[in-house]
């Protein structure tokens, strides 16, 4: 399967064409790109992410999940939800500095608004990230009012626009084993969070990281290159 990465921007126009192995990782499709635009790994701090949503929910890809995972599981998504879906290589600065915080044990507590499925608005809750769950309360030691363990995740940066969060930090969390299928009944992409903190939003994500890829954080940049150095003959260059 041939895929196109667009860099910087989709506007840019600027893109490559990348024959998929079903064992590509994200870190290999980056150094693929990387070398074909004539950036060293080491210097770049460009990051391979998930674009959804006409670009409303961009999430950055671990370097270690397998690229076909990312793209097939669009296949079970609605219409509406998948139709402007892509993949971007950019630089993320929340992202790196969420990476700087990522140093665990990690586990944070706060106040943040936060919006389901259903709801019309955004009301303020207790969210925890700790020992590999989310949780969200009404309030301090109130009773759970949702609560999923990392795994059964994925998460977004940003919000669907018709959402109109309160502010313009946003993570957007859907169930990886669901059909995103937005109907009357359940009219919204995701469970979304704001923060109007941008100190906690960044400790949020940082503590997301961890607690997703505790033991692999950081790709190794050699084993990446030895795989585009055999590879490189996949590469097709689109102007």
């Amino acid at each position: 399967m041939r895929l196109w990465v667009y860099v910087d921007t989709k506007s840019s126009g600027n893109c490559v064409c990348v024959l998929v192995k079903p064992n590509m990782t994200a870190q290999e499709m980056t150094e693929k790109v990387l070398t074909e635009k004539n950036l060293s790994a080491a210097d770049s701090c460009l990051v391979l992410h998930e674009v959804v949503m006409g670009g409303a929910l961009q999430r950055p890809i671990h370097h270690s999940e397998l690229v076909l995972d990312v793209t097939l599981k669009w296949g079970s998504w609605g219409e509406q939800e998948r139709r402007d879906n892509y993949l971007l290589l950019k630089r993320n600065i929340l992202y790196e500095e969420a990476l700087n915080h990522a140093i665990p044990p990690l586990s944070v507590f706060g106040e943040a608004m936060y919006s389901d499925l259903k709801m019309k608005s955004f009301k303020k809750y207790m969210l925890s990230m700790s020992n590999a769950r989310l949780t969200i309360n009404k309030n301090e030691g109130s009773v759970e009012l949702a609560s999923w363990p990392i795994e059964d995740i994925s998460w977004y940066l940003g919000s669907e626009q018709k959402r109109q969060p309160p502010f313009s930090l946003n993570m957007t969390v859907i169930h990886r084993n669901e059909d995103v299928i937005r109907s009357k009944d359940r009219p919204h992409f995701g469970h979304t969070v704001s923060f109007e903190s941008r100190d906690f939003y960044i400790k949020w994500i940082a503590a997301m990281l961890v607690a997703e890829h505790v033991n692999n954080l950081h790709p190794s940049l050699q084993s990446s290159s030895n795989q585009t150095e055999e590879d490189n003959s996949t590469l097709v260059l689109i102007d």
